[in-house]
This record gives C-alpha cells, structure tokens and sequence, in this order.
C-alpha cells in the first residue's frame, strides 16, 4: 500500500495552494498566444504537484464504501475521479449553461446538418438519402458518419425543442468532450490504475492542442468533434475489451460492440484506430498473459 507522510500545513491552505494557480493557469492554458500557454500550463502543473500527494493518499480510500445516514454506498467514491473530470468540462464549456453554443469555423455546418436530419430526414422517416437542401443536392447522411447528428437531434428530441437549436447543439458538445475524457480515464483505470486513468482525461482536456493535432483548438475552435467522439468511444472500446478477454459474458460482449459501433458511426479515423490499435492490443495481451 502506497504510504505518504501527513502533511502538517491546514487543509484550507493547502486547497488555496491548489485552486489559486489552477484558476489562473486554465485559462492562460486556453490562450491563443504562446508565452501566456506557457505560463498557464506552469500554473497547472503547480496546481497538479499540490493535489497528486492528496490523490495519491486519497486514491485507496475510494475503494472504501462512504457511510451516508447509516447506510454504505460504494458507488459514489469509485465514480468520483469520473465525477471530478465532467465537473471540469463542464467549467471549461461554461456558457452551454447559458445556452450559448460554440460559433466558430465547422460548428455552424454541424448544426445544419442536425437541423436537416431533424426536419427533412426523419419527416420523411429515413435516416438518410438524397437531398437538394445544399447545392445542387448530396447523399445526405451517406456523405460523412452520422453520429453528430444523431446525438444534436436527439438532445434537441428529448427535451421537446424547448432547449432550442443552439442549446442543444451547445449541450452535445459538452456531451462530447465530457464522453472523450471519460473514455480515456476507463481506458487509463482499466490498465493503468484509477490515477493514471484521472491524470490523463484531465490533460486531455487542459490540451491546447492545435490544427489537426487534437486537443481544444482542433476540437471546440475549429470544430472537428465527431472525431474525438470517436477517439473518446476507441478508448472506452479498448477499456471494455478487457471484460471480454478476462470474462467473456455477453453483456461484456455487447457493451465492447455498441462502444465500437460508436466510434465507427462518429467519425472514419475509427477504421484506422481498430485497424491499427485492435492487432497490436491483441498481441500485446497474448505476450502479457
């Protein structure tokens, strides 16, 4: 068992030590200019150094179920990593709760496409075919994966269009990056340990990234999200592989398949991801066992 010494400082200092540089480097981290990127993700990593010694002590007591008016729940300090990484996507996509959606470069061309297969699609009871709504017509929902458009029209669906069009687009982004993080932290936890599955959802969701290298400049600026949808459902395919091999059920099997089918229907990089990343985890699992 992992032992740290306590450490003497009183329990609001040390949370100061640990939310003050956060709360400046974020969004110094989410900068468009370079020195302040720097400085910002300096200030994470300090935030980082003050809250690993409480994650490390911590880590062990999430496996201890909580006592909550006399009664143990287990499943409320297991989920808190998982809890804690949509709390700060949540923070960092602030104005969906206003409603607010994201405007820049591909989002809009998004939202059409949703309100299309809302409106002209599923009217016609098809989820997709031939449409004349964009130029001189295109193989609507043929043309590129769906799931965008499945996941916009069925928040927009569910809620009985009173979230409206930009909300609920507003609110399957924030789906999206919460369901990537989520992925990477099963994938992380499944193979690597709770920690190492918390620390990397997070830093991928403090990545500032840039074209066509992922992280919030590829992602929420310039818009391409189906594919860290689909990156996000490859991670969670891979964490629920390791069901399948130990366990072989066939609820194990099911969940791997709708979270491959996932990735598949959000974006085409899935085809190399499996392609690629199925044959070297199989080998590796072969050598391993």
């Amino acid at each position: 068992a992992l032992s740290l010494p306590l450490d003497p400082r009183p329990l609001w200092l040390r949370g100061v030590m640990v939310v003050a540089p956060a709360a400046l480097g974020v969004p110094l981290a989410l900068s468009s200019r370079y020195v302040p990127q720097l400085l910002g993700m300096a200030l994470v990593l300090i935030a980082l150094y003050g809250l690993l010694p409480l994650l490390f002590r911590g880590i062990g007591d999430l496996d201890e179920p909580w006592l909550i008016r006399g009664r143990k729940v287990g499943w409320l300090p297991r989920a808190l990593p998982a809890l804690a990484l949509v709390g700060v996507t949540a923070a960092l996509l602030w104005p969906t709760f206003l409603g607010q959606m994201v405007q820049s470069q591909d989002h809009t061309i998004h939202l059409s496409r949703a309100w299309h297969f809302t409106t002209q699609m599923l009217g016609k009871f098809q989820l997709s075919g031939w449409s004349d709504w964009w130029f001189a017509g295109y193989p609507a929902g043929e043309d590129y994966p769906p799931a965008g458009d499945w996941l916009i029209s069925g928040i927009y669906l569910g809620t009985f269009g009173l979230l409206g069009w930009e909300a609920s687009y507003a609110v399957a982004v924030l789906a999206m990056y919460a369901i990537a993080a989520l992925g990477i932290y099963a994938f992380g936890r499944v193979y690597m340990g709770r920690l190492a599955g918390f620390l990397g959802g997070l830093f991928f969701l403090l990545d500032r990234g840039q074209y066509r290298e992922g992280g919030w400049n590829y992602t929420i600026w310039w818009g391409v999200w189906p594919q860290v949808l689909s990156t996000g459902f490859t991670f969670l395919s891979f964490a629920l592989f390791d069901r399948v091999v130990r366990h072989a059920r066939p609820r194990d099997f099911v969940l791997a398949g709708l979270a491959v089918g996932a990735a598949f229907v959000s974006h085409p990089v899935a085809v190399m991801y499996f392609g690629l990343g199925a044959p070297i985890y199989l080998v590796a699992r072969a050598l391993s066992d």
